[in-house]
């Protein structure tokens, strides 16, 4: 069980082991995934002109940006093409095998952190963990959902009444809600019925402005920070806005260490000179390795 307030902070690295691609990688998707038959279908329907859309992924393709959501911040006219390209992008990734068997993908990390929490179901809601994330996949907490439910053999309610008590912070929005978020609109964890659900999942999904001082999500995530005894980068990028938007530096009684897998020394470096207060683990551990290595759960 997790005792000491404890805050994970996602980027999409921490996504990948469960077969979801990483910015640049999405990017890449988006533009290729323009032409295709169903997403034509979907830009049709949602009366979306053709040629804005060939414009927009054109103009995409060769911004220069590491990520779409970075690309849309500055190109506004396009955010609601671009919010369901994300999610047309995105839906397919969603594979509820790819979370539990994971003969194929390294580092089952949700499985590792589920057994870290572990007690007995009365207590489960007591765990001080607070999880934000800048990714709009869902798979995290239909982890948590469907792991604590055949654990413990609780119905649907009494499952849902203790994950509330543990936060989950989209920041940038998700796709969609689970059925037992809401009973409203809301989407099974599944890749079925892509256009009528990347449609839908789309409106759920929020590009940043640089104004952030009235939206709930980041006033949550300040809560939560504030009140941190540990914070864990988690398959995170460092990007200079996103930090600065969390006020990372502002943290100092807190114990603050992540991930730095696939960075340079370079980079490091300079992450460091910015954010002393962040502790960089060795480039070589993925997710999984960090929270084996480098964190002790109290």
């Amino acid at each position: 069980m997790i005792k000491e307030p404890t805050v994970l902070i996602l980027g999409a690295g921490a996504s990948a082991p469960y077969g979801f691609p990483t910015g640049k990688e999405l990017k890449e998707k988006i533009c290729k995934g323009i032409s295709d038959e169903r997403w034509m279908k979907a830009f049709v329907d949602d009366k979306f002109d053709l040629d804005e859309v060939k414009q927009y992924a054109n103009q995409l393709r060769h911004s220069g940006k590491t990520s779409v959501d970075a690309f849309l911040e500055h190109r506004k006219e396009f955010i609601e093409i671009g919010k369901l390209t994300l999610a047309l992008a995105l839906i397919p990734f969603e594979i509820k095998e790819n979370l539990y068997e994971t003969k194929d993908i390294k580092g089952n990390w949700y499985e590792h952190l589920f057994n870290k929490m572990n007690t007995n179901f009365d207590e489960f809601e007591d765990n001080k963990l607070a999880t934000i994330t800048f990714n709009y996949d869902r798979s995290f907490e239909h982890f948590l959902f469907t792991s604590l439910r055949n654990s413990y053999g609780k119905s649907e309610e009494k499952v849902v009444q203790s994950i509330n008590k543990i936060p989950i912070i989209h920041l940038h929005g998700q796709l969609g809600l689970l059925p037992w978020q809401s009973q409203y609109n809301s989407r099974s964890y599944s890749d079925e019925l892509l256009r009528k659900a990347g449609s839908g999942s789309a409106k759920h999904i929020k590009i940043i402005s640089e104004s952030i001082d009235d939206d709930p999500e980041f006033k949550e995530a300040y809560k939560s920070l504030v009140g941190a005894k540990y914070i864990y980068f988690l398959g995170f990028g460092y990007n200079d806005v996103n930090l600065k938007r969390l006020g990372i530096s502002s943290y100092t009684d807190a114990t603050i260490k992540g991930t730095s897998f696939g960075l340079g020394d370079a980079e490091r470096k300079e992450i460091k000179m910015k954010y002393p207060n962040i502790e960089l683990a060795d480039s070589k551990y993925d997710v999984l390795d960090f929270l084996r290595e480098e964190v002790i759960f109290r």
